[in-house]
Parts: structure tokens; C-alpha cells; sequence
């Protein structure tokens, strides 16, 4: 659970920090506040997606392993078999789902 704790903090922090420190550099030639809210939000969740990937992939690592493994053998385990990219695989369909979803939810959200 501490590998679960630490991917939802930081994705948590990343998106909601992440939106409102990117809109304002979302370029002002978008005037409808509603195209610069979602370039916002798909930056966001973008970025929550690719730096907490590290993090899900070892958690996945260790929750599919036959014995029990600490997160810091988790990691080791990959970055031998795959070097630093290994943690990053699969990663291209996870950030679009979340940047997608990231998306959605922040407009919704502000709906109510």
C-alpha cells in the first residue's frame, strides 16, 4: 500500500497543482476559456500520467509476484531485465487514458 500511497499523492498533486500552474501559459490567442480549460487539463493529467508510471509499474511488479517483494526490489528487478525505460513501459496508453479522464472530470467539476 506505501507504493499506492506515494502514485496517488504525487498523481493527485501533479493534477491538480499541474492545471493551474499550466493554463495561464496556454496560449492567449485561445480566447474561449473553455478550449484553454481542457488544453490545461490534458497537460495535466499528460503529466500525472508520465511521472507516476514509475511508480505503477512497480507496484504492478509487485502485486504480480508469485513471493512477496519490497518496492525498492521491485525496482531493482526491472531496471536490471529493462534499464529505466522498462519503467516507463506501456506507459503511451495509460497517459492518454488519464490525460483523457483528467480532462473530463476537471470540466465537470466545474460544472457544479
Amino acid at each position: 500500500a506505501p507504493a499506492t500511497a506515494m502514485r496517488d499523492g504525487v498523481f493527485t498533486t501533479a493534477i491538480f497543482a499541474g492545471k493551474a500552474l499550466v493554463k495561464p501559459y496556454v496560449p492567449e490567442f485561445f480566447q474561449n476559456d473553455g478550449v484553454r480549460d481542457i488544453l490545461a487539463g490534458v497537460t495535466a493529467g499528460a503529466v500525472a500520467g508520465v511521472v507516476t508510471h514509475p511508480v505503477d509499474t512497480v507496484k504492478t511488479r509487485q502485486q504480480a509476484s508469485k513471493t512477496p517483494v519490497t518496492f525498492a526490489d521491485a525496482t531493482l528487478q526491472v531496471y536490471k531485465k529493462h534499464g529505466v525505460m522498462g519503467l516507463f513501459k506501456g506507459s503511451l496508453p495509460r497517459v492518454a487514458r488519464i490525460a483523457s479522464a483528467v480532462t473530463i472530470m476537471s470540466k465537470v467539476g466545474e460544472m457544479f
